[in-house]
């Protein structure tokens, strides 16, 4: 909107009219002109600080495949209609299922909502926006567009989630375990009403309850026993087979995203260790913890949804480096192993002889270990099972994570 380039030529001949040429016609006409140059100019300057934009959503946290829909609202919060005006929103590598330009108008203090759909078909962290806008006065002499920078948004992709389903084989994996003592019953976790079986506690005897239903009623309290699990994913690209390198890397990480929605879903803590290294939030959620070395990701096990979403999210831009630390002495160095036996979800491409020495030391101090190969080749896992670590073998391709005639636990020898 450059308002002296306009300006300057009708006022030059204005003023030469007034002093040389007084015909009062042609000094008529470039006044007029002159005025609408500069109510063009105002109304211009006007329309461009009256637009007002808005994203209904910060941040958007949804799984691979899912659609992803953009809501912005445009608001004219002055008095002066705006005609011709031109939205543009902008998606980096994500793909808009329609142009995302579109033209209308905009009456004193209206605002309208618009709707974009965008695809994802990998995990990642994208951004979509920021929200561009143009105009122009009712004339057309200035037109002038605006960005919103505070209309940008990150979208995290999650990876994409199985179906993963294999027998315990002692007790609950995931989840509240029952537990039969009656010690470890939380007596500020309510849970419900039962019939008075011989042997329960009489303060456990709801006496009220007991009068109303004429016989005796006992409460029941939620257990105390905690069964937390840490994920370990092993992203050491030269260990994993080289047909097929990225996908199977890519199943790897598609397998720890399983798990953790599975075992986050059961209200249990959930910790996370890679040797890859990721752009997500995965500071230490506990100051007791130390830092995760350079390049790795450490999360300490915790319940709760924001866990989960700190897992996914790390997952979802996580990616291998050239030179690894190896993951379980990154393990056995950050997490303490005395007096904290938990489960131990091994994901990674075939173990090398110092992994499966870890694994079986970790399993001779307690910890119940399930390790799911990522692999194509032909892996002895005599030893493992002998030591009450069970095996899994991840499927290359398709809607389940593990092989299904294998789910039992009975493999001594997978040829993938």
């Amino acid at each position: 909107m450059n308002l002296k380039k306009k300006l300057l030529p009708p006022l030059l001949l204005l003023i030469i009219t007034l002093l040389f040429y007084p015909f009062w016609l042609i000094q008529f006409v470039l006044i007029m002109y002159v005025v609408v140059i500069f109510l063009s100019y105002l109304y211009s300057r006007v329309a461009k600080n009256s637009i007002a934009i808005l994203r209904e959503q910060k941040a958007i946290r949804i799984e691979a495949y899912e659609p992803i829909t953009l809501l912005t609202i445009i608001s004219n919060t002055g008095r002066l209609p705006i005609p011709w005006l031109s939205y543009t929103d902008t998606s980096g590598n994500l793909f808009f299922n329609h142009f995302p330009k579109q033209l209308f108008s905009l009456r004193p203090n209206e605002q309208i909502k618009i709707s974009n759909s965008l695809k994802g078909y990998r995990r990642g962290v994208y951004t979509a926006g920021p929200v561009s806008v143009s105009g122009r006065d009712p004339m057309g002499m200035f037109p002038w567009e605006k960005q919103f920078p505070e209309t940008q948004i990150d979208i995290i992709i999650y990876p994409e989630i199985l179906s993963f389903h294999r027998p315990p084989r002692k007790g609950i994996t995931g989840g509240p375990s029952t537990v039969h003592d009656k010690v470890h019953e939380d007596h500020n976790q309510y849970r419900g009403l039962r019939d008075y079986l011989p042997g329960d506690p009489l303060r456990t005897i709801n006496w009220k309850a007991s009068a109303r239903f004429a016989k005796l009623q006992t409460m029941e309290y939620s257990n105390t026993l905690s069964a937390p699990a840490c994920i370990l994913l092993d992203l050491t690209a030269v260990d994993y087979p080289k047909r097929h390198r990225n996908g199977w890397i890519e199943r790897a990480i598609t397998a720890a995203a399983t798990i953790a929605a599975a075992y986050c879903s059961t209200g249990q803590p959930v910790g996370f260790y890679s040797n890859g290294q990721s752009a997500a939030r995965t500071e230490p959620l506990s100051p007791e913890f130390p830092s995760p070395a350079k390049n790795s990701i450490m999360l300490q096990p915790v319940s709760g949804y924001e866990q989960a979403d700190n897992i996914l999210s790390a997952l979802a831009a996580i990616s291998y480096i050239d030179k690894p630390e190896k993951l379980l002495p990154f393990f056995f160095r950050y997490h303490s192993i005395s007096g904290k036996r938990i489960r131990l979800f091994h994901i990674g491409p075939p173990l090398s002889d110092e992994d499966r020495n870890f694994l079986l030391f970790l399993r001779h101090r307690g910890f119940e270990i399930e390790y799911f190969p990522a692999t194509d080749r032909l892996i002895n896992v005599d030893q493992l099972q002998n030591a009450g670590i069970q095996v899994f073998p991840i499927i290359e391709s398709g809607p389940d994570m593990i092989q299904p005639e294998f789910s039992s636990g009975g493999l001594l020898r997978s040829t993938l």
